[in-house]
């Protein structure tokens, strides 16, 4: 007999499932109150700090020329090299890293991950059998 089963058998003999939850919370406005302004404020920073980026964006050149405009000199790219960080050599080392990064980042996930499921399906220790 599999596992679940026994142990289903087990719960409804005893007759309380305590992997199920509980039921629902009782009301309580004053809580629910308190948890929506503290949402609203965590959303409200992240709105700001998006509009920020939005205006800055839209500057002609920070902080000596506030005046809105879509012709600001990071989007002309004729002098985008002059901009400070490096133009487009920065913009292609950042994608060249972050690449890296992810293929990296994959074959450590995985490669550590496939000896650890082998392992179980071993039964603890050799290697499993359907391989």
């Amino acid at each position: 007999m599999p596992p679940d089963r026994r142990l289903d058998g087990k719960i409804q003999r005893h007759g309380t499932d305590p992997r199920l939850p509980w039921g629902s919370p009782a009301p309580n406005r004053s809580i629910d109150r308190l948890a929506l302004i503290y949402c609203c404020g965590v959303a409200g920073y992240v709105l700001v700090m998006l509009l920020v980026a939005q205006y800055a964006s839209l500057i002609r050149f920070w902080p000596y020329n506030t005046e809105l405009t879509l012709r600001t000199k990071a989007l002309r790219a004729s002098s985008f090299e002059g901009v400070d960080g490096g133009g487009w050599g920065s913009h292609y080392n950042s994608l060249r890293r972050s690449v890296l990064t992810a293929v990296i980042g994959t074959v450590v996930v995985i490669g550590s991950g496939v000896p650890l499921c082998a392992q179980d399906d071993a039964g603890g220790g050799g290697r499993a059998e359907h391989e």
